[in-house]
């Protein structure tokens, strides 16, 4: 599932799901993931649940392992304050050494700030919040290209990549060279 997906194949003429709302419901879209040639169809618009874009025709689905064939946020938007996520108070938490075992929840109270709400705290959460929406789309403080290195935001790091990101990336070939401790990733 994607909040976003484009009218052209080319991918420039980008179109968020609720504005996809007020076209023809049969119109079809073009997937985010550019080697993805799957065709998007506007879902949930006319209930209670936020649009969102789907592939719902059998001969247009998505490549293996598209992030955007299915959601893995799995807990409801409305539980979740979006304006309290920090990105850096979220990365931090993660390196924070908990005493107790917590129970399993697909959200967390930072412990950086007192929150009355609840925000995404794990790397898959804040990873699946970076590719549903598009790279200039504002969640929390932070924009979702400033959180994220993938194929759609690396000409914005033409110096190289400092600070807490998420890198999506792929192995080619040999990953670990032991004399020199590099990591090779395209």
């Amino acid at each position: 599932m994607a909040n976003h997906a484009y009218r052209d194949k080319e991918r420039r003429d980008l179109i968020l799901a609720s504005e996809a709302l007020e076209e023809n419901r049969d119109k079809s879209f073009y997937c985010p993931n550019p080697l993805c040639n799957s065709k998007l169809f506007v879902c949930a618009g006319d209930g209670s649940r936020k649009a969102y874009f789907r592939a719902t025709k059998s001969a247009y689905k998505h490549i293996a392992n598209c992030p955007y064939a299915n959601s893995s946020v799995g807990s409801d938007k409305n539980e979740i304050n979006e304006l309290n996520f920090s990105f850096e108070n979220a990365i931090k938490d993660l390196f924070v050494k908990k005493h107790s075992k917590s129970s399993q929840s697909d959200f967390k109270q930072s412990s950086y700030e007192n929150h009355d709400n609840h925000t995404i705290s794990t790397i898959k959460q804040i990873y699946s919040i970076c590719k549903r929406f598009p790279p200039n789309y504002l969640y929390g403080d932070e924009k979702i290209g400033r959180m994220i290195l993938d194929d759609r935001t690396a000409y914005w790091y033409p110096k190289g990549v400092f600070g807490f990101k998420i890198i999506e990336s792929c192995v080619k070939g040999r990953i670990y060279d032991s004399d020199k401790n590099e990591i090779y990733l395209v």
